[in-house]
């Protein structure tokens, strides 16, 4: 009980200075027996709010008294004068019966206030048992008068218990069904015990005790609290929801007191019609033109607060970790904006909690833990935010689970991308999709002008567009995700431009967010197609005309409902490969969408060994296995081994080969081991490439017959593909594809298939560091296919992903290289697009030597990307690939998931051991790591009649004494830090940016001593 704010302190003298004394009760006595009933005397004070608190708006009685009232009938029991200080004395009556409500009304200067207080005498003390001076003491609050009307609205009064005409007697109640709910609710009953008067009753939930306090905390304790939490119980016994529920801390499972800032939305699930699909329907709006939203219970800081608090609501902290919280929305009155109250059908109840309630402010009054999301400034992050959602059927109360709920998408889908929505994506705290859907509703198009497009073009606002609730969910989504790939333009919600969005995996993929299994009906999306839910993305269909507006399209029928989608697009449906899984079908098959189109094959690579013999020849045991339609993988066995005549297999073209990559010490980059591959010798630091064609035909070495388990060993004979000799951290890598020939197990037109690629490093060789997790790359990109297709990493990756074979520390972009004649001929080299872009942003088109270069290396250049347009200077370069010059520029991305949150991407830390080296994963750059090359020169000034020449000079010298370079750890720092103050800050620290290779020091760097893994600013710490 300590540190709690208990309204019902009637008081803890009930019992600890009420003992008994053996002798008769005096007229001090404050419970005496007599011939009416029993006689007590109670003294206590009113607790008015402080003049910023919620005010009371109930029936008033005399200024400056307290009168108490049996709470059965209504009846008086006495009253007395409240002082200037807020107490009273000898309010003296007689108890009607010996079990009784009584309530205390007091009226004071703020406001008039209530407590209920059962008191159970039936088992009364005897005649002269009881003796003292003192009085029962009770406390009136603000905080007792909303657990009073807490418990009037539960017993189903539309008024306040005490009131003329509102009593247990009028609602049909005795005092056992209000004890009960009083003692529910936090409060309890003063009885005899035998011993003396004693409260009982529930105190609290001793589960969740003891609790923490949140109101002691510090705003950073706060925000490094995961909460979780339920609700355990909803009922609306008059037209306002009553809801209680728990807030715990996940780490110790005790309960957290103390919180104020809570959002709360209560909606229906409209059943279907006509084969549409179920719709939640909010009650959470104020008008026939506002749209759904929530109520809140806050006191944040008037600058950074979530919302102010919603006008007559009230929120009980019953001190424990649990709450209750009374609506102030009436959800029974009849509006037309607001679904028709029925409680037989399913609602959802949705809970926002967030643990930080105010800023934190330095001595010079700024907020320092304020956080920005979706343009709004709050005094905390909401990565620990929860939600609470309970589905339930108020006639009954009883929760609803499974198929009766509708639950399409889950949070841990989206998260795999988003990392928390919520948090990375707008509207702060909202963190479970199941809360998402309570305001995004078709209720979003209230008091929107419609939007029409004009041969698929909107211009202005697209609330309400083409008759698509844009804001409604299901729209929403589908539309955001389909980005670039929806037909129509011009889309505007909000800000949000739908078209201009580009998906980072396959749109086809319809399982990343409708995971099979997961939610009660997450088979929705192939089980009950709708004109909605389908028309969100192929918006080039007019159901009510069956117009079909895409160039080529075929006329879609009219349809005025759903009722007859499932008439084509069943999910048996196979005539036309109309059932929505056939219709989705991936190219490739991925974890996520495993099926592809009947005929294909599906390959995956295996290296099982690599050594090096004797003669510095690279001996590599690999196998592919192959798939077609379900069947089982089986080794492939090549044709025509030792020929030029045939392919590698009947029926396809092209096929895999192995890059091998690996370190060497030079006079310009010299070093005893590194923990980077840097590819020396070769052209751009690229890898040595042998296709497996070469070796069967015997060009660049053999090629064996396979063994029982459908290996091959593949020898490179050919001293120029081999390893140099010193090389060391040596390593293969199994990349590239086959492509299937048209007519080849009945395909239509010929296809490629690629497969993931695989990396093995040399038997006895050190590995490179292992600091991303592939799968992760899968999350967001599904596969991740580079270089059209040649290098593919996905959630099936195991270890060193292909890229860092070649993106190495030496590599930096090409395009100062470019010929102008591939700019100007036609057509161009690169496309129009680009062109205008890179004219766009300051570049001289046909001046190559003004094209930005910057780094290709790994971990640099995937910095620089995923920053996108969170950069000062967003990541900018041309790639020279002959007869393809592409402009790339980052400007325009968002990363979809938190940011700073390094384990979106790398593997967790590991501290080193005496048995184990660790992994500094993030938190740290190996002594031995290279530094990154900014650009690549010879030292050659370049100009347009010699650019072509130079660059590729420079590139097969690297590495030269006057390339370009950053040190290490500012190189993976600056690749998302590009301010100029960052900037300064690394080089005052010992880093070097973009410095002559000659005057590189990388021991010079101090950045790990404050951000290492240990230091006071880690990095741990500050992405969190």
């Amino acid at each position: 009980m300590t540190g709690r704010k208990l309204w019902y302190l009637v008081a803890l003298a009930a019992f600890a200075l009420l003992p008994l004394a053996g002798c008769s009760g005096g007229s001090g006595s404050p419970v005496k027996v007599g011939e009416k009933g029993t006689e007590i005397t109670v003294s206590g004070t009113v607790e008015a709010p402080k003049s910023t608190a919620k005010t009371t708006a109930l029936t008033a009685i005399a200024a400056n008294t307290v009168e108490v009232y049996d709470a059965q009938d209504g009846a008086k029991l006495g009253g007395s004068a409240i002082d200037a200080s807020g107490k009273f004395s000898g309010l003296a009556f007689t108890l009607p019966t010996t079990k009784t409500i009584l309530v205390f009304k007091a009226t004071v200067a703020q406001g008039t206030f209530l407590s209920l207080v059962p008191i159970d005498l039936s088992n009364p003390p005897a005649a002269g048992t009881i003796s003292g001076s003192n009085p029962i003491s009770i406390v009136i609050s603000q905080e007792s008068t909303a657990k009073a009307q807490l418990v009037s609205q539960l017993l189903g009064l539309t008024g306040d218990l005490g009131d003329a005409g509102k009593t247990l007697a009028s609602v049909g109640k005795d005092y056992a069904a209000a004890a009960q709910l009083i003692v529910d609710n936090g409060g309890q009953q003063l009885a005899y015990i035998g011993s003396g008067l004693a409260l009982t009753g529930k105190f609290s939930s001793a589960a969740l005790l003891p609790a923490l306090n949140a109101s002691a905390l510090t705003a950073d304790d706060l925000n490094n609290i995961e909460v979780v939490g339920s609700v355990t119980s909803v009922a609306i016994p008059g037209n306002k929801p009553i809801v209680s529920f728990q807030v715990i801390n996940k780490a110790t499972g005790k309960g957290i007191s103390g919180l104020k800032t809570f959002a709360f939305a209560l909606v229906q699930l409209k059943p279907g019609q006509s084969g549409s699909a179920d719709q939640w329907q909010s009650y959470m709006v104020a008008s026939a033109t506002s749209r759904p939203s929530t109520e809140s219970s806050t006191t944040f800081n008037t600058t950074t607060r979530l919302n102010a608090p919603t006008a007559g609501t009230s929120l009980i902290d019953n001190g424990d970790g649990s709450y209750t919280y009374v609506f102030a929305k009436d959800v029974k009155t009849a509006q037309t904006y607001m679904p028709a109250y029925d409680a037989s059908l399913t609602h959802r109840l949705a809970i926002q909690v967030r643990t930080a309630d105010t800023a934190v402010k330095d001595s010079s009054g700024a907020v320092v833990n304020a956080v920005t999301n979706s343009g709004v400034t709050y005094g905390s992050n909401f990565t620990n935010a929860a939600n609470l959602i309970f589905d339930f059927v108020p006639a009954s109360g009883a929760p609803v689970t499974g198929m009766l709920q509708r639950e399409i998408v889950t949070a841990a889908a989206c998260n795999e991308c988003h990392t928390k929505i919520g948090v990375s994506t707008p509207h702060g705290g909202r963190v479970d999709t199941r809360f998402c859907v309570v305001c995004h509703t078709s209720q979003r198009a209230n008091g929107r002008t419609a939007s029409a497009s004009s041969a698929g073009v909107f211009t202005g606002s697209t609330y309400v567009a083409d008759s698509e609730v844009s804001g409604e969910f299901v729209t929403m989504i589908h539309k955001i995700h389909m980005g670039s790939r929806l037909t129509k333009t011009g889309y505007d919600y909000a800000g949000v431009k739908f078209n201009e969005i580009v998906y980072p995996k396959e749109v086809t993929n319809c399982r990343q967010c409708h995971k099979a299994g997961a939610g009660a009906q997450g088979d929705n999306w192939q089980a009950k197609p709708s004109r909605k839910a389908c028309g969100s993305c192929h918006d080039n269909i007019d159901y009510a005309t069956g117009a079909n507006l895409k160039s080529g399209g075929t006329a879609h029928v009219a349809q005025a409902d759903d009722s007859s989608c499932n008439s084509c697009h069943a999910v048996t449906s196979t005539t036309g490969k109309m059932s929505p899984e056939n219709a989705h079908l991936s190219v490739n098959a991925t974890t996520n969408n495993p099926k592809v189109a009947t005929g294909l094959t599906n390959f995956t690579y295996e290296i099982a060994d690599v050594t090096v013999d004797a003669s510095n020849q690279a001996v590599i045991k690999f196998r592919i296995l192959a798939s077609t339609d379900g069947s089982t993988p089986a080794p492939v066995t090549f044709i025509g081994v030792g020929t030029t005549a045939s392919p590698l297999l009947t029926g396809f073209t092209g096929g895999p080969g192995f890059i091998l990559a690996y370190n060497l010490s030079s006079a310009n980059q010299p070093f005893t081991t590194s923990s980077d591959f840097n590819n020396l010798g070769v052209k751009a630091a690229q890898p040595i490439s042998v296709n497996i064609a070469n070796l069967a035909d015997g060009t660049k070495g053999t090629l064996s017959t396979p063994d029982a388990s459908g290996y091959y060993t593949a020898t490179i004979t050919a001293a120029a593909s081999n390893f140099p000799l010193g090389a060391k951290m040596r390593a293969v890598g199994l990349q590239s594809y086959f492509t299937q020939a048209a007519g080849t197990n009945g395909i239509a037109a010929a296809t490629a298939r690629h497969a993931i690629s695989v990396v093995k490093a040399v038997t006895g060789d050190a590995t490179r560091r292992s600091l991303i997790d592939p799968a992760k790359c899968g999350s967001c990109h599904e596969w991740f296919e580079g270089h059209g297709g040649s290098r593919v990493i996905g959630k099936e990756t195991v270890g060193t992903p292909i890229c860092v074979l070649c993106h190495v520390p030496n590599l930096s972009s090409s395009g100062k290289g470019v010929n102008v004649a591939n700019i100007t001929k036609t057509p161009s080299a690169m496309s129009a697009t680009e062109q205008a872009l890179l004219t766009a942003d300051g570049f001289t088109l046909l001046d190559p030597t003004t094209y930005p270069e910057e780094t290709n290396n790994f971990k640099d250049m995937i910095h620089g990307i995923h920053a996108g347009s969170s950069r000062t200077n967003p990541l900018k370069f041309v790639r020279d690939r002959s007869t393809v010059v592409m402009y790339f520029s980052a400007a325009t991305f968002k990363f979809p998931g938190i940011l700073k949150n390094c384990q979106m991407c790398h593997v967790a830390p590991v501290a080193p051991t005496s048995s184990n080296p660790g992994n500094p994963s993030y938190t740290g750059i190996p002594a031995d790591a290279q530094v990154t090359t900014d650009m690549t020169t010879n030292g050659t000034a370049l100009d347009l009649t010699n650019n072509v020449s130079v660059v590729s000079a420079s590139r097969t010298s690297l590495p030269n004494a006057t390339d370009l370079v950053t040190t290490p750890f500012t190189a993976s720092c600056v690749s998302c830090h590009d301010a100029p103050a960052a900037k300064a800050h690394m080089k005052q620290n010992g880093g070097q940016i973009r410095v002559l290779r000659s005057a590189a020091d990388p021991g010079n760097e101090a950045c790990v001593t404050c951000h290492g893994s240990t230091g006071p600013v880690s990095i741990n710490a500050v992405h969190r």
